[in-house]
């Protein structure tokens, strides 16, 4: 007996994500966070909830809230943009191994 060929699948596609605006609204302030490759431990509190604890690397986030608390035992290894501005390393080399922890408002 002849077997039919299995019918073809399309690719299944995702919807294109929605682009988070860079500018948060009045009143809050947002925080985008990357991990290198290297894995590193920290945490984001958003309006007084963490919302992440942990270890991680190539991870990439942004978090938008009236404050914003992000503090990592490696700080050298994440990069931040508060805004939507520039991206900066969150700690330096000198601070490779030093708890470091910041909290971001709003700016008036």
């Amino acid at each position: 007996p002849a077997s039919t060929p299995a019918a073809i699948q399309p690719p299944v596609t995702k919807p294109p994500a929605t682009p988070l605006p860079a500018k948060p609204k009045p009143g809050e302030v947002s925080l985008d966070i990357a991990v290198k490759d290297e894995s590193a431990w920290f945490f984001v509190e958003v309006d007084g909830q963490v919302v992440y604890e942990g270890i991680a690397s190539n991870y990439k986030e942004r978090v938008t809230g009236k404050q914003i608390r992000l503090g990592s035992s490696r700080p050298d290894l994440l990069l931040i943009s508060v805004n939507g501005e520039q991206t900066k390393p969150f700690g330096t080399a000198a601070e490779a191994n030093q708890d470091k922890e910041e909290l971001f408002v709003p700016k008036p």
